[in-house]
């Protein structure tokens, strides 16, 4: 499990990102006209930024409270990005302000590449999104950045136990105003080489730069522009010994692992609000960049510039109407220098072994474009009902692929207080990226597909009180498997269902929070095989509570406690030894048993304080207070004769201060 924990969380990242390609290209797009989406009767979930910043075990990271909503499943400590109602992190589609992001989270997943105190709110649609969106066969997540402050200069300090940060904004003239925030991280400094163990080195511990800039515009006539630029650089190494239990399980893998990732995006957005009609207009530019070192594996370099347009119009029209449309158009010309020996396993296969794969170089450009269009309608013939349509359509030049995707959802309110809602619709997705090169995949792969239906009955009660009960279900079909001469053909089905309740307390008063409970199952089907296995992240039964409460005008206290069921594991059943005299584990059935379950509870303590010429604030987060260990899975002794937990955080804290000036 170690060789896996290593290779598949540094390395082979690319093949989940999609070389930086593909997946960048379907998985993040530009963000469309949001005073229109939210009045949507469809599945939301919104997390206000005084909350975000009030939430134990984040380290003060807006976007790590992903991880405690309804429907949410994370692989481990180490894993930010969400898995959501039943499909993986690279089906979702994420959304910072009308533009794109290279990536969300830093190396290792401690913390999003974005400054927390920009981070305004953000919303998750689990499911049955509506057609403004790009298309995907997740979820949606929305990222709301901040404006500028416009009423004086000021500053922000940032000192964490992970990282430091800087923020400067002010007006610039009557109708301007900008902002510029820079980050570092600073572990290598204090760890400049970590002990490691009998099997790994670390020579290079992560160390991650970020920065947001904002400049906006804005006139009484309706005008509003934005600039806005952000970017992100992650840099890690470590050794794995020839002499580990690793290296002698899968001896391709001894050696240096090496992994530098960055991304520089600009973008500009021009919207203009009349008396019935709201026009946004964005231009954005993007490139990563990603050079991987693979042990005694190879290298894997991947380089692209991600072309960004996107129009969007929105009419409000007589007798409860609102008609809107949009077209938006993707270019992403992505440069391969691939030199590697892997096999990439698709959901029903074991763990790979590295040392028996052929060797495969891959050198060129491919160049990915597609255009969509959309056409929403939104009705309400009375105060109470809320009847919405549309539809989706484009093309993809890559795939020589067409599509159509319809849409609908209505709500209706039909008590004071009680409302039910529902929706349906259709999507699809590009395969990962290397699914669809020459070499290592199959350039005549389609997409992927799914259909999402949801209802829901929400409950508003007194004193900022709600409950809200919600029903799913996702259809997913034309999902890669492997093919031992096309490496991938379109020959598996999918599907996830379940049930979520969510009683959450707006802040009225001193505290608010909210208790999930999910409950769920997805699995996969291999149509040419028959073979059925639980997907790889599907977790029954997730439980998560949140509470913070405002002691005073300047303490806060909080808690966090999260419990969800093991996720499946392939066990070892036996081994063999191969014609090299190496030996080799015998692996039962894919997913077929699960690894214990997950318990943890995080508190935080937060006191505001006055200082001359500002304000700040301290916290502490006790993370894992019960020192619980929770296992990511199994390191198994060079003959497979013995195993060992692999356990994720253990209890320690972690301490930060922020100035305001």
């Amino acid at each position: 499990m170690n060789c896996r924990i290593v290779l598949i969380g540094l390395i082979l990242a690319t093949s989940h990102r999609g070389w930086g390609a593909a997946d960048d290209i379907i998985v993040l797009p530009p963000v469309v006209i949001r005073a229109e989406r939210d009045k949507d009767p469809v599945t939301k979930r919104e997390v206000t930024k005084e909350d975000l910043r009030l939430v134990p075990g984040t380290q003060g990271d807006p976007l790590k409270v992903l991880q405690s909503l309804p429907g949410v499943a994370v692989g481990s400590d180490g894993a930010s990005d969400p898995a959501v109602r039943g499909t993986a992190p690279v089906d979702n589609s994420y959304y910072i302000d009308f533009q794109t992001v290279g990536y969300l989270f830093h190396t290792g997943d401690l913390l999003s590449v974005l400054n927390g105190d920009l981070v305004d709110s953000f919303s998750i649609y689990p499911s049955a999104f509506g057609p403004e969106y790009n298309s995907a066969l997740g979820a949606v997540i929305d990222v709301r950045l901040r404006d500028p402050r416009r009423d004086r200069w000021g500053s922000k300090l940032n000192l964490s136990a992970f990282e430091s940060d800087v923020l400067v904004e002010g007006p610039v003239g009557s109708r301007q105003a900008v902002y510029g925030a820079a980050r570092r991280s600073y572990l290598d400094f204090l760890l400049s080489k970590f002990p490691g163990t009998s099997d790994i080195d670390v020579v290079q511990f992560p160390e991650f730069y970020d920065y947001q800039g904002k400049w906006v515009w804005q006139n009484a006539a309706g005008h509003r522009l934005v600039f806005q630029t952000n970017g992100a650089w992650d840099k890690v190494a470590l050794d794995i010994k020839s002499e580990s239990d690793i290296a002698k399980r899968d001896p391709a893998l001894a050696g240096r692992f090496a992994q530098t990732q960055d991304y520089h995006q600009e973008g500009l957005a021009w919207t203009w609000t009349g008396p019935s009609v709201t026009n946004a207009v964005a231009l954005s530019h993007t490139q990563t960049v990603l050079d991987n070192r693979v042990g005694g594996l190879g290298v894997v370099r991947i380089n692209n510039r991600w072309w960004d347009v996107r129009d969007d119009v929105a009419w409000r029209l007589p007798a409860g109407n609102t008609l809107s449309l949009g077209v938006h158009h993707i270019y992403v010309p992505v440069l391969l220098n691939v030199d590697v020996k892997v096999d990439f396993p698709s959901e029903f296969d074991p763990p790979p072994d590295f040392t028996s794969a052929p060797p495969r170089s891959e050198f060129g450009t491919l160049y990915i474009n597609e255009t969509l269009g959309y056409l929403k309608d939104r009705w309400s013939p009375g105060p109470d009902v809320t009847l919405s349509a549309g539809g989706r359509w484009g093309r993809n030049g890559y795939l020589k692929e067409n599509y159509g995707e319809p849409w609908a959802a209505g709500e209706w309110r039909f008590l004071e207080n009680t409302t039910f809602s529902s929706a349906w619709g259709r999507y699809h997705q590009f395969p990962e990226g290397h699914q669809t090169t020459k070499i290592f995949g199959n350039p005549d792969l389609t997409a992927l597909r799914a259909e999402h239906v949801v209802a829901g009955l929400r409950q508003k009660m007194t004193d900022g009180w709600s409950v809200n009960l919600e029903l799913y279900r996702k259809r997913l079909w034309n999902l890669p498997v492997e093919d031992p001469v096309l490496n991938f053909v379109n020959g598996a089905r999918g599907l996830a269902r379940g049930a979520e309740l969510l009683v959450k307390k707006e802040r009225t008063a001193r505290w608010a929070g909210w208790f999930a409970v999910s409950q769920s199952h997805s699995t996969r089907l291999n149509e040419r095989t028959g073979q059925k296995v639980n997907f790889s992240q599907d977790q029954p039964w997730v439980l998560n509570l949140v509470a913070t409460r405002r002691v005073d005008q300047f303490y806060s206290v909080g808690l966090r406690a999260q419990y969800h069921s093991g996720a499946p594991d392939t066990p070892i059943t036996g081994t063999f030894i191969d014609g090299t005299g190496r030996v080799r584990p015998v692996y039962g059935p894919t997913g077929s048993v699960r690894l214990p379950d997950y318990h943890r509870i995080d508190l935080r303590f937060s006191r505001d304080f006055k200082m001359k010429g500002g304000t700040g604030n301290f916290y502490l987060d006790l993370i894992n207070v019960l020192n619980h260990k929770n296992v990511a899975g199994y390191s198994y002794s060079d003959d497979y004769s013995g195993r060992e937990k692999v356990t994720q955080l253990p209890f320690f804290p972690s301490v930060g201060v922020q100035l305001s000036l």
